[in-house]
């Protein structure tokens, strides 16, 4: 499975394109005008893939005139699984975007957005280019703070490492991947808070689609929950208020995945410069929030970057 050749025959979302990079098959979309101004790039989450943006991209497209960017992240959707053993850090998938951009010879600053463990990978991304690549950052209900071991906790990380190192321990821990990733209702099930079931229905239809098509998907499952910093990555968000890059946060009211605790420890990373965060909580919305209704996520986007190079305190 670590092949990425076979994905290109798996029944791939029509539109998109892979291009060849230095660790895998990277597979790509890019919808909206070209002279749309400023590239947006929208980067997924843990498990999801550049499908999971289908409306944002759309409202972003149509309503926002903008150009947009997808992809997916190693191991995830069509890309295929990074070659040669490694861990996966954030670094690996700024890595793949950074290769992706100048393959497309996309060298201008682009508008970053990050959605949950994406947040942490745009962090990464950005803590390294600053403000040479990226004019402005989105951070969407984002991975990497302290606060984040309350949920996807540390301890748990390393036992499955040592389980898996084990004989016959990554095939055991590859057949819970499994299990727990062909029952999407369970894991997803807490994060939505709408009864919206058209909108459920569409993202569970996708959802199983990928499973029959992506076999590497369990693996970069596993691979990603034992060594993933879900929440020791407070440095790279504190290095990217460094940087001056304006930022934006969105929250969801009612996120059972990302703790409350960290927008306060998000605004700690730039207590320095508290003028280059502006954050909001979107109420009435659990952690699916940008899958469930992206309008509303679209509209603060747009509003952040019209008013970016304002100078502006947080918006509690």
């Amino acid at each position: 499975p670590r092949a990425g050749a076979g994905l290109r025959n798996r029944a791939p979302p029509p539109g998109g394109e892979w291009r060849a990079l230095s660790r895998g098959d990277c597979f790509f979309r890019l919808d909206g005008a070209a002279n749309a101004g400023r590239l947006v790039v929208l980067v997924h989450g843990f498990i999801g893939c550049h499908t999971d943006f289908d409306a944002l991209t759309e409202w972003l497209v149509q309503t926002g005139a903008r150009r947009v960017l997808r992809f997916d992240n190693y191991g995830r959707g069509w890309s295929s699984l990074p070659r040669n053993e490694t861990e996966v850090l954030p670094e690996l998938y700024a890595g793949q975007l950074a290769e992706l951009l100048f393959a497309l010879g996309e060298t201008e600053p682009i508008d970053l957005v990050g959605y949950s463990m994406g947040g942490a990978v745009a962090a990464a991304f950005c803590d390294v280019y600053g403000r040479d690549r990226v004019a402005s950052l989105a951070y969407l209900a984002p991975a990497g703070l302290p606060a984040m071991a309350q949920t996807v906790r540390p301890w748990q990380q390393r036992l499955i490492s040592l389980v898996s190192a084990l004989p016959f321990g990554t095939r055991i821990c590859l057949m819970g991947a499994r299990a727990l990733l062909s029952r999407p209702t369970e894991p997803e099930g807490i994060f939505w808070a709408t009864d919206n079931e058209k909108v459920h229905t569409h993202y569970l239809d996708r959802y199983r689609h990928r499973l029959l098509n992506e076999p590497s998907l369990p693996y970069a499952f596993l691979e990603t929950l034992k060594s993933f910093p879900f929440s020791g990555l407070f440095d790279a968000f504190a290095g990217v208020a460094k940087s001056e890059v304006p930022t934006f946060a969105l929250w969801a009211q009612y996120d059972e995945l990302i703790p409350r605790d960290c927008v306060a420890e998000l605004r700690a990373a730039y207590a320095e410069r508290p003028h280059l965060l502006q954050d909001h909580i979107v109420r009435d919305r659990s952690h699916m929030f940008v899958v469930e209704d992206a309008t509303p996520v679209g509209e603060h986007l747009a509003k952040f970057w019209s008013n970016r190079d304002t100078v502006r305190p947080i918006v509690g």
